[in-house]
């Protein structure tokens, strides 16, 4: 893997994680809104500094993204030819998507740092992250086919579903720890879970759909070469999530809710939220490289 590339997939992951933590802190925020947990002062600002985390990353990626594309247009090597080839690529279509994601980006963490909580705050939010996601879709693989079509169309569906699927998991796994009576764990894992669930089946249709139109056409079969390996390291931690989220569900239907139920659920939580992470990272090496015979 050349520099380049690991700069891209960085970039692209650090963004992706950045996505899932801020959508998965919107629709935990919706349960600390409607709910009367005891322990909601402390879920706030645990949510706003999760936030904070996710707007500073999004940025991060979103910059370094950026970078990644000038070196990989121009050739730069420095910091020097980076800055004397960037109003060239920026003049270019690619860059021009570049520096929209990170202007948006950069409006999503001035809104992180400056809201402090609220129905109106969140919504605004919100409409900024699916900002981030609708411009991540019309930049990617799919726009080549251009830049307003069913694949870019069917690629939003497929980032929004992952980024409220993974963000359900993980945020709920880092504020969880701070909800100590079972019963008010058991509703907030309960809501998050349905969100969850909502995010994978716009992941399982989308994903359908443009495995079928992508391969099926020219009755694509994938060799056995990197690409595929990692793809299918992503597959088996899509099925230890999947797994790991059936269990949990599962628990959720238990009569009786105690201390050892919450227990078995935060261990899920921990197993499934690893599993995540390491979907997003393959996805963000799958998604900077050529498809096999591309």
């Amino acid at each position: 893997m050349d520099n380049v590339l690991l700069l891209r997939v960085t970039t692209v992951a650090a963004t992706d994680v950045a996505m899932a933590v801020g959508v998965g802190c919107v629709l935990t925020g919706r349960w600390v809104e409607l709910s009367s947990s005891s322990h909601s002062e402390r879920l706030r600002q645990r949510l706003a500094v999760l936030r904070i985390f996710a707007a500073v990353l999004l940025v991060v990626g979103t910059a370094g993204a950026l970078l990644a594309l000038v070196a990989a247009f121009s050739g730069a090597a420095s910091l020097r030819e980076l800055r004397v080839a960037l109003p060239d690529v920026l003049a270019t279509a690619p860059g021009r998507d570049a520096a929209a994601v990170l202007a948006v980006s950069c409006l999503v963490m001035l809104c992180a740092v400056a809201v402090r909580g609220g129905a109106g705050s969140r919504w605004l939010l919100a409409a900024l992250w699916l900002g981030v996601i609708g411009l991540r879709a019309a930049s990617g693989h799919a726009v080549e086919e251009g830049p307003m079509t069913a694949a870019v169309a069917w690629q939003g569906i497929h980032l929004l579903g992952i980024t409220a699927w993974s963000g359900a998991v993980l945020v709920s796994g880092c504020v969880l720890s701070l909800v100590t009576a079972p019963q008010e764990a058991r509703g907030l894992v309960a809501r998050l879970s349905r969100d969850a669930t909502a995010g994978l089946l716009l992941v399982v249709v989308s994903g359908t759909v443009k495995t079928y139109t992508t391969l099926a056409p020219t009755h694509h079969v994938l060799p056995l070469d990197p690409w595929t390996r990692v793809l299918a390291f992503k597959l088996v931690a899509v099925a230890v999530a999947l797994v790991c989220g059936a269990s949990s569900r599962a628990q959720l239907r238990a009569p009786v809710w105690g201390d050892a139920e919450s227990g078995r659920i935060r261990i899920y939580l921990v197993l499934e939220s690893f599993a995540m992470l390491l979907i997003l990272v393959l996805s963000a090496w799958l998604g900077s490289t050529e498809l096999p015979g591309g």
